[in-house]
């Protein structure tokens, strides 16, 4: 589902789903800030996962100050799933595939947001650092002289 705003103020933007933050997939417009979006000149349009969503009436609101708010409903309906007959036309064919794809690789790992990778990646890496200094910068120097080597060899060309 995509989310879109205007004439809100520059600060950030706080979105929820029946009261709790929403799972924004991706920023459209305007900047990522924690738990929302930072409008760009009053604008913003984030795109809302809304996998695993119960079909059914939901409530999303979006709170830049107490004073600066806005609420909208959002109708989530249940899509039949095909039956063999269905099989012959295109009956969203397509999205049952995807889904079957997307639940068979990712639902065991429930909804992941932005930014957790890369953090993963610093934690264990500073975690490493930490643990094995002298052993980290003794293999650096080592892969140094080698790429060093090999780079000589390799700029000199074929022995003729």
């Amino acid at each position: 589902m995509v989310l879109r705003g205007d004439g809100w103020p520059d600060c950030p933007v706080a979105i929820a789903g029946g009261g709790k933050p929403a799972r924004i997939e991706r920023v459209l417009h305007g900047h990522p800030a924690p738990g929302g979006v930072r409008p760009s000149r009053g604008e913003f349009a984030v795109r809302l996962a809304t996998y695993g969503l119960e079909p059914g009436h939901h409530d999303v609101t979006v709170t830049a100050t107490p004073q600066v708010a806005a609420k909208t409903r959002l109708d989530v309906l249940e899509r039949r799933r095909p039956t063999k007959e269905d099989k012959r036309g295109d009956s969203g064919l397509a999205y049952w595939r995807g889904l079957a794809g997307f639940e068979r690789r990712f639902a065991n790992l429930g909804y992941i947001p932005p930014g957790i990778g890369a953090a993963r990646e610093a934690s264990l890496g500073g975690l490493r650092r930490r643990l094995e200094p002298s052993a980290t910068r003794a293999m650096r120097g080592k892969s140094s002289r080698r790429s060093r080597t090999r780079s000589r060899t390799a700029a000199m060309g074929p022995s003729a």
